[in-house]
């Protein structure tokens, strides 16, 4: 992906050892992201509750027409109320939606980075965003969520979830690059780019798997997994 087609950097802000919030204000806005995000609005029934938009839509001059419709909101976890009335039929993309409930006795940790540093609040009660730790927990958090160890080795061709295994899979490159002190992302482009910058022949396998995943292809990936796995806990046990 050029850079030009970024609206912000996708390297997370760090100062201080912490992960900052954007000033959405000073980001300029895409007619589609504006007509999205008013679709959204309509949408939601219950005013009380914080309501965030993630991803492309507000990262990108042009997202992919295909890409999700990234959606976030805060609510305790007996919470009943519908959020949200005929979304899908005020938006034609697919949206994925995640609820981060703060009392749950598990709570989804890789939720609030992304809501203090990565997220616009479209609706509900102000919510502060704040500086948010870029500490082990955020660094063990993120490679437990992404499951190396549970992901197929094979994805199958007609594997239903075959892009999202595939997106958690490449996007521990980018932890691995903040760990190597180049930064933290979620971009894929850049996570493959900085994978063959250290090492060339799997970051050109990695390239070449990335751009088979619409193709009725079995995609074989443990050599990337190897590596991130490799990777990751000769810098844990550097650090210990």
């Amino acid at each position: 992906m050029s850079d030009s087609n970024r609206l912000i950097s996708p390297y997370w802000n760090v100062v201080n050892h912490c992960f900052v919030p954007i000033d959405w204000s000073l980001v300029p806005r895409t007619a589609a992201a504006k007509r999205i995000i008013q679709n959204i609005q309509s949408a939601i029934s219950d005013p009380q509750i914080p309501v965030f938009i993630r991803g492309s839509i507000i990262e990108e001059r042009a997202p992919h027409p295909k890409a999700d419709i990234d959606i976030i909101y805060i609510a305790p976890q007996n919470h009943t109320r519908r959020i949200f009335m005929n979304l899908q039929h005020r938006i034609r993309q697919d949206i994925d939606i995640n609820v981060y409930s703060e009392d749950a006795s598990e709570p989804k940790a890789y939720l609030p980075p992304l809501i203090h540093a990565r997220s616009m609040q479209i609706a509900g009660p102000p919510f502060l965003q704040k500086a948010f730790p870029a500490d082990r927990e955020f660094i063990f958090n993120l490679w437990n969520q992404s499951g190396i160890d549970q992901q197929p080795h094979i994805i199958a061709s007609n594997d239903p979830k075959r892009i999202s295994k595939l997106k958690q899979i490449f996007r521990v490159l980018g932890l691995l690059s903040f760990l190597d002190g180049e930064g933290f992302t979620r971009d894929i482009h850049c996570g493959l780019s900085w994978l063959h910058d250290k090492e060339t022949h799997i970051g050109t396998i990695a390239k070449q798997i990335w751009a088979q995943r619409s193709q009725k292809v079995p995609l074989n990936v443990s050599i990337v997994q190897e590596w991130e796995r490799d990777r990751f806990f000769q810098w844990n046990s550097l650090k210990r």
